[in-house]
């Protein structure tokens, strides 16, 4: 999951489009923190890239409404991360260490606290 070789042009084109939708409503966190933020999408993205809804959407959408949801609230960059990354443990191969090596503690303990 750290250099995610694997996206395709496709996989990046997706990223792409759910990043229109949320760096507007994650602006308030500063550059820094909202490059955190679609490093996160980039990691749930690749996570949950095979995963569909039962409506047949791709299950990517659920954390992004929640990410959308929790920014614009005002949230923390952590706290919205760990909106991106809630079902990625749960439902995926990503571990918890995995999650703490790329994003810290505070964030794996936000996804664990929340799984």
């Amino acid at each position: 999951y750290n250099d995610l070789k694997d996206l395709s042009r496709f996989d990046c084109n997706m990223i792409e489009g759910y990043w229109v939708q949320l760096m507007p409503t994650v602006s308030y966190l500063g550059t820094s923190n909202a490059f955190k933020v679609k490093q996160a999408l980039r990691v749930a993205y690749r996570a949950h890239r095979s995963q569909m809804r039962k409506s047949g959407e791709p299950f990517i959408i659920h954390p992004v409404e929640v990410a959308l949801l929790l920014s614009g609230m005002k949230m923390d960059a952590e706290t919205v991360i760990a909106g991106l990354l809630h079902d990625t443990v749960e439902d995926t191969d990503l571990t918890f260490e995995q999650v703490e090596a790329m994003f810290g503690a505070e964030v794996k303990n936000i996804v664990e606290g929340e799984t």
